[in-house]
């Protein structure tokens, strides 16, 4: 224990004010009285219970030093002792002291503030007693009452201050289908106070009687069943314009299960009805726009139709009367035309000329109609090896007449039909055949490269090329560079073209004149691994 020194104040020194203190059931502290801090000088052993320390922490400090979450009301207690020299006791506290330093359980104590006077009657010490409070079974189901209530009201306004963030109409009804509560937007609606809403009904907040009485009439609906509540009603906001309010009646259940309250809210649904409204009209659009698609796929499937149809028989139709114009030229020139008749043989061999590239044409012609109409699914693959050597062999005899050196490497499976790509390769080679140097042979390279998603195949020749500017038109119908100068129907290119897209695909083409020519075209890749090319 430290002994308390006596102040200067005093004429007579304070007893052994520890002993006498440790002595005494109360908790006791005295502080000094003519110090503007009140300086703590002694302490028991029930008051350092009260406090959760030792007197080593309280000793020797300011009062407010000690406890500093204390009351500000304990200072103007101690000055008042000071002022009125005699035993005062302030209104219970809980001595400011935090949960964790007072216990579980927060304690009420009461205080009485005693001056310790000397000879002149001078206040030069306070004596603090504090001891539990005791209530009174109505004082503490009072107090509970009050904490209650507090908590209560405490949770109200967090509950309205939720609600009335919401821009849904939000209320409580009673048994009686009267309001208990309204969120402040729909008071705003209303033009109405709480206190003016309160305790009143749809009827007497001036509801249009129908609507009232049906609103009314579903509250006890909720009551008697305890089941949930929807429902849409219209409304004519202050503008006349024209909308729709979607609500909702929820019971509240006791702790019995019965049903005490009916909780409510109502959302403004016109723009969400519209919003629907408008995708109604929408999907009935495309509905029929997709009906009017598929009666234009079948026109055009019947055209396409009739299209090859028509193809197939004009081929055979054409091809006929050719045969015959052919025959009957060659039987004149044997019988009617002698040796000595040059110029009627010039003219026969103009007339059989000319059937022969009608029957090209004719041929061509239904191979562009049949890389159109082809029946093969898109969803094939073939090796492309497979299909150039199909075309290599086809050319067999061109490829001899002009000594040609054509090269292949390693070729890709691809998506496509075999004959067809087969085409492909028999035009690209055949036009570097034909244009080819007159001082050179033919030397034609083949490869493939693989580039993302899609495999490229080139077919590169050292002939005569053609300008940059031709290189988009070469694969247009009947396009033909050198007309007269080299035979062809200029459909080769536009069937290639063809294929190569129908198959999702891509063509185009290089060239300089004088410098040779490269022909590209793109398949999307079907399978990682790739085949070898035709033997060399």
């Amino acid at each position: 224990m430290i002994d308390p020194a006596p102040t200067p104040a005093m004429d007579t020194p304070i007893p052994d004010l520890p002993a006498m203190l440790e002595s005494l059931p109360d908790a006791y502290l005295i502080v000094l009285a003519n110090d503007p801090v009140f300086t703590v000088i002694a302490v028991n052993a029930a008051f350092e219970k009260i406090a959760k320390t030792g007197k080593e922490r309280m000793l020797g400090r300011g009062f407010f030093e000690v406890f500093p979450q204390g009351p500000n009301n304990i200072l103007a207690a101690l000055q008042r002792v000071i002022e009125h020299p005699e035993p005062q006791s302030p209104p219970a506290i809980n001595f400011g002291l935090p949960a964790s330093e007072a216990g579980a359980e927060e304690q009420s104590w009461r205080r009485v503030h005693t001056p310790i006077l000397s000879s002149s009657g001078e206040v030069t010490h306070i004596a603090v007693r504090a001891f539990p409070l005791d209530l009174n079974p109505r004082e503490r189901a009072d107090a509970e009452s009050r904490k209650v209530s507090e908590a209560i009201q405490q949770h109200w306004r967090l509950f309205d201050t939720a609600l009335d963030s919401t821009p849904d109409f939000t209320y409580i009804f009673d048994l009686e289908g009267r309001f208990t509560y309204v969120n402040r937007p729909l008071l705003a609606l209303w033009g109405k106070s709480l206190e003016e809403a309160l305790g009143k009904n749809f009827f007497e907040l001036n509801y249009p009687l129908e609507l009232a009485a049906r609103l009314q009439r579903q509250i006890q609906q909720v009551i008697t069943t305890g089941a949930r509540l929807s429902d849409e009603t219209a409304y004519t906001g202050v503008d006349g314009s024209e909308g729709y309010y979607e609500y909702i009646f929820v019971p509240v259940l006791a702790g019995d299960g019965t049903v005490e309250a009916v909780a409510g809210s109502t959302r403004d649904i016109t723009r969400r009805n519209a919003a629907e409204a408008e995708r109604e009209r929408l999907m009935a659009k495309l509905a029929e726009n997709n009906r009017d698609l598929v009666r234009a796929n079948e026109a055009l499937i019947r055209a396409n139709r009739e299209l090859e149809e028509f193809a197939y028989v004009s081929s055979h139709d054409l091809q006929e009367p050719l045969r015959t114009i052919n025959i009957y030229t060659q039987l004149l020139l044997k019988k009617h035309v002698s040796a000595g008749q040059p110029e009627a043989r010039q003219y026969a061999e103009f007339v059989n000329n000319g059937v022969h590239r009608m029957e090209a044409l004719i041929h061509d012609v239904l191979s562009y109609s049949q890389a159109i109409h082809s029946q093969s699914s898109p969803g094939e693959t073939v090796n492309l090896a497979a299909a150039l050597c199909q075309a290599l062999s086809a050319l067999q005899p061109l490829i001899a007449d002009s000594h040609a050196n054509i090269t292949a490497g390693d070729l890709p499976v691809v998506a496509g039909d075999e004959e067809q790509l087969a085409k492909v390769f028999e035009n690209l080679i055949s036009n570097a055949l034909k244009y080819r140097n007159a001082t050179e042979a033919p030397v034609i390279r083949i490869a493939a490269t693989h580039a993302g998603n899609e495999w490229v195949i080139e077919v590169n020749d050292n002939g005569i090329g053609f300008e940059p500017q031709y290189a988009r038109d070469i694969f247009g119908l009947f396009k033909r560079l050198h007309r007269g100068a080299y035979p062809g129907t200029g459909l080769g290119l536009a069937i290639c073209r063809r294929i190569v897209e129908r198959y999702g695909g891509r063509i185009w083409a290089q060239s300089e004149l004088g410098r040779g020519a490269t022909f590209y075209f793109a398949l999307p890749e079907v399978a990682a691994s790739t085949s070898l090319g035709p033997p060399q």
